[in-house]
């Protein structure tokens, strides 16, 4: 928290300011209340255009003019890669026992697809999980997938065939 607002160590206001932490709580209360927000029916945070015309998210995160730092694209990218597993695990358990490689595929594909879609792909996946690599790859070849993907599936399907990773990342 800014030091205008006092920021807290050990439930403790620390800053010049002195705001108590209980300060601190209410002006991020009254900043989302006059920022706004939109959610879904799960309670999502969904982007929508301030009346600005700014493309925002959360309570008042100008996307258009601030876009979002490496670390919150990070911190973004790990919490979507951890649903896709958990996704993974409730849809193909099996998944977990792979080689690391083959493992990356199937999560590239839940990543890229999602569950729904990749649910279509039950032929392939189970070709993966039977240990049919090389027919799973070339199952992988004729999908709208890998047409619409380019390096990236092709990429995919060399590590579904020969269980490496490919070159870039070794």
């Amino acid at each position: 928290m800014c030091a205008a607002l006092g920021a807290t160590s050990g439930g403790r206001s620390t800053s010049s300011a002195g705001a108590p932490a209980a300060d601190v709580a209410r002006a991020l209360r009254l900043l989302k209340r006059h920022e706004g927000e939109r959610r879904d029916a799960r309670g999502r945070h969904r982007p929508y255009r301030c009346p600005a015309g700014a493309l925002t998210i959360g309570w008042g995160r100008n996307l258009d003019a601030k876009g979002i730092s490496e670390a919150e694209a990070e911190v973004l990218l790990w919490n979507d890669v951890q649903e896709a597993c958990a996704e993974l695990d409730r849809l193909a358990p099996w998944w977990r026992g792979l080689d690391v490689p083959r493992r990356v595929v199937v999560l590239d594909l839940m990543f890229v697809l999602g569950a729904s879609k990749l649910a279509r792909f039950a032929p392939t996946l189970a070709l993966v999980q039977a240990g049919d690599y090389a027919g799973a790859a070339a199952r992988l070849t004729r999908t709208k997938w890998y047409r619409d993907v380019g390096a990236r599936g092709r990429r995919m399907v060399e590590m579904m065939r020969t269980g490496r990773w490919p070159a870039e990342v070794r």
